[in-house]
This record gives structure tokens, C-alpha cells and sequence, in this order.
């Protein structure tokens, strides 16, 4: 298939012999390489439908992962453009970040990539997230989502810190209004707390504005996400906010934001009643 919007195959791969599922995942990856975007795009969003269920293509494809990552890298670089999140390129985006997730998501996949490959992955997440203006809601979405998964070691993020909380601090007022955002972004800080626990506690004056201020996300789940969130940095952020410019901010942020948002609901919930 080529042109118009992606459509996923509705093709899961043969069980019946190794090499049966060895023709089916290079028949995926000629798709990859072709010139047609909704070839590569439908290829994508089947692997990554499979890779998460299959053991057998897991393996197969950590055997193969040098030849994925070309057009895996190069893929994931493409957008639309915000005017136009569903453009060719958006969508092809999209279903390779969707694939990248669950590669980076699986040790055996990571443990087969060497220190530059692991860095140019983690690189092309971070430069999405970093270029949020030039990237669409979905896209952005998808690349905080892989952050979240990603099982890099410490010495493939630990030096960009920074400028990933910076990113994500971006991203989660560029789109305050999406739940999916709030809910990615704190999902992503929660795993950086596991990886570099050290390095992202330097960066609190970035993600606890974050967290804060999704305390009051009309979703409940992002409410919850956003508790734990405070709940388990409490120490961290008692001593933040202990200084005089920290809690300045967070006297601002408390009557700009966290007190309408708390009366608002006030207001619905003596409406419901």
C-alpha cells in the first residue's frame, strides 16, 4: 500500500517455523527501506504490535538491531509540522517512535546496541523533545512516552539531564491543556528518578513546578500520577521550597493556578450535588 493515510496489516506473522517468522520480519524490513512512507509506516505499527507479544521476534530482531536503526533514526527525525499532525510524515513519525518505545523498553534489545548506538537513540528522543515547536502533539507525546521506557544506562543519560527535564518542563506548558502530555511527562520523570536519581533531584527547580501544577489536572489519573509524584520527592522538595526564591514560586503558583483550579471544582462538585 502507498499513499493517503497508514493503514496497519492485518497480517500477524506465521507460527510455524523459525524460518517462517524470519521471511515475515524481513518482508517488514524491506518496508522500511522503501520509498513509500505508508509502506514503512503500516511496517512499523505491525512490528511493534507483534514485538511486545512474540519472543521469537524479539530475538530476532536484537540479532538484527544494527539494520533497524538507520531508517529507525532517520524516521523518527520526520514531521509535518504542528499544522499538520496527520501529514505523511507526522504519521510515520508517530509508528516508528511507536516501535522505538518498545525497543528501548526491552534490556535484551539495549544490551545488543553498543554505547553510540544507545546515545544516537536516546539523542533523537531528547532532539524531539527539545524541538517541541516543531514537532506535533502526538509526536511529542510518542518521544516522552520512549523516555519513559527506555532502559539506557546511566552513563547514556546522565549527561542530559538537564536538558531533558528542560524539555519536558517545555513540552508541559506548550500542551498544559493535554492530559496525555502531563501523564507521559511525569511517567518520564518517575523513570528518571530510577535511572539518575542523583542528577535529576540538581534539576528541581524544573520538574517540581511540574508536579506541582499538575496536582490540579482535571483528570484524576494525572492528579494521582502527580501525588505519588510529591508524595515520594517530599524530602527533596521541603528543602527546595524552604528558600525564599522557591517559595515565592510556589506562593505564585498557588494563587494563580492551584486555588481557581481548587475552587472551580469546589464549584462543579456543590453544582452536582
Amino acid at each position: 500500500m502507498s499513499g493517503g493515510k497508514a493503514v496497519v496489516e492485518n497480517t500477524a506473522p506465521p507460527a510455524s517455523t523459525i524460518e517462517d517468522l524470519e521471511e515475515w520480519l524481513d518482508e517488514r524490513y524491506r518496508s522500511l527501506q522503501g520509498a513509500h512512507a505508508a509502506d514503512a509506516t503500516d511496517a512499523y505499527l505491525l512490528l511493534a504490535k507483534v514485538f511486545k507479544v512474540n519472543p521469537d521476534i524479539q530475538k530476532m530482531v536484537a540479532l538484527r538491531i544494527s539494520g533497524f536503526l538507520a531508517p529507525l533514526l532517520a524516521h523518527t527525525a520526520r514531521s509535518s509540522g504542528r499544522a499538520k499532525p496527520d501529514g505523511e510524515a507526522s504519521l510515520l513519525a508517530v509508528a516508528a517512535l511507536r516501535f522505538c518505545g518498545f525497543l528501548v523498553g526491552s534490556v535484551l534489545i539495549v544490551e545488543n546496541l553498543d554505547s553510540v548506538q544507545q546515545s544516537a537513540i536516546f539523542n533523537r528522543l531528547l532532539s524531539n523533545i527539545s524541538e517541541y515547536k516543531k514537532r506535533d502533539k502526538t509526536i511529542i507525546i510518542h518521544s516522552v512516552w520512549s523516555i519513559s521506557m527506555q532502559k539506557f544506562p546511566h552513563d547514556i543519560v546522565a549527561p542530559h539531564v538537564g536538558k531533558l527535564v528542560k524539555g519536558l518542563a517545555n513540552v508541559s506548558k506548550a500542551w498544559s491543556g493535554s492530559t496525555t502530555v502531563l501523564q507521559e511527562t511525569l511517567f518520564a520523570i518517575h523513570r528518571l528518578f530510577e535511572q539518575v536519581p542523583k542528577e535529576i533531584e540538581l534539576c528541581v527547580d524544573t520538574w517540581a513546578p511540574i508536579a506541582i501544577n499538575s496536582l490540579v489536572c482535571d483528570a484524576i489519573k494525572v492528579r494521582e500520577n502527580a501525588l505519588r509524584t510529591v508524595l515520594a520527592t517530599l524530602p527533596i522538595l521541603k528543602v527546595y521550597y524552604s528558600t525564599d526564591a522557591a517559595n515565592e514560586d510556589l506562593t505564585a503558583a498557588v494563587s494563580q493556578d492551584l486555588l481557581p483550579a481548587l475552587r472551580s471544582a469546589y464549584v462543579l462538585h456543590l453544582r452536582s450535588l
